[in-house]
């Protein structure tokens, strides 16, 4: 949350940034400058339905205050080396499209050559690698209400989940650092284990973002991410300075 909340902060006033506390257990919602939203839950479990459909409800009444209104989990990154409100101000005046799509890039640790992070440092100048993340290419910067699906990388009716390259602007990107620092990864993803989770989907694809994970098995989803890891394209971090 704190990167997120310094990245964010650098394009929009604290008063227009909205953060949904999806039962946060750490303390990183508290007393914080921007508006926070708590996200009701009758059992204190994650259920991602019910975080999908706040988000849809959400997003449906900022549009009622505002033209244009970005969208990112607390490990997304959107960023353009012109700003966020040049990449607003290109939606609004685009009579051809309602919504953006992000080029997303799986932002991550080569812990071969790169140290543990140093969070008082900036992160571009301690990462230059990952790969591009087709299926994390979502829909985050919207005119309309748009009926997200599980894991908000669709909505229904015109969005593809497999859609990279398509409904966007050049130089558009979102780095998703769920894997920055490994070692953070492992400690999020533990914490993780401990909470029950509500499973209510019959789609096996959709039921995966709403599964915990054993311990065991995050060394090896990192390393399977790992496997796709290069020197990310220059352009890709042009202008970001987190």
């Amino acid at each position: 949350m704190p990167l997120w909340l310094k990245h964010y902060s650098q394009h929009f006033d604290a008063a227009d940034i909205y953060v949904l506390d999806d039962f946060s257990k750490d303390g990183s919602t508290q007393n914080l400058n921007v508006n926070v939203i708590n996200v009701e839950s009758d059992t204190g479990a994650f259920d991602h339905v019910k975080l999908k459909d706040t988000v849809i409800k959400h997003q449906s009444e900022l549009l009622e205050k505002y033209k244009c209104v970005f969208f990112a989990e607390s490990d997304e990154l959107i960023h353009h080396k012109l700003g966020l409100d040049y990449v607003a101000q290109s939606l609004l005046a685009d009579q051809t499209k309602h919504w953006y799509r992000v080029e997303a890039y799986q932002y991550m640790h080569n812990p071969q050559v790169e140290p543990v992070l140093d969070l008082l440092k900036p992160i571009h100048t301690q990462r230059n690698y990952g790969f591009l993340h087709t299926v994390m290419c979502k829909p985050l910067i919207s005119k309309i209400p748009l009926q997200y699906g599980c894991g908000f990388h669709a909505h229904t009716g015109d969005c593809s989940v497999d859609g990279v390259g398509t409904n966007t602007i050049s130089g558009l990107y979102m780095l998703h650092i769920k894997m920055i620092d490994f070692e953070l990864y492992r400690q999020r993803q533990i914490e993780r284990i401990e909470n029950e989770v509500i499973c209510p989907f019959d789609n096996p694809l959709q039921a995966a973002y709403n599964k915990t994970v054993e311990e065991e098995s995050i060394l090896a989803t990192f390393l399977e991410n790992a496997q796709h890891m290069r020197v990310l394209p220059t352009e890709v971090l042009d202008g970001f300075t987190l």
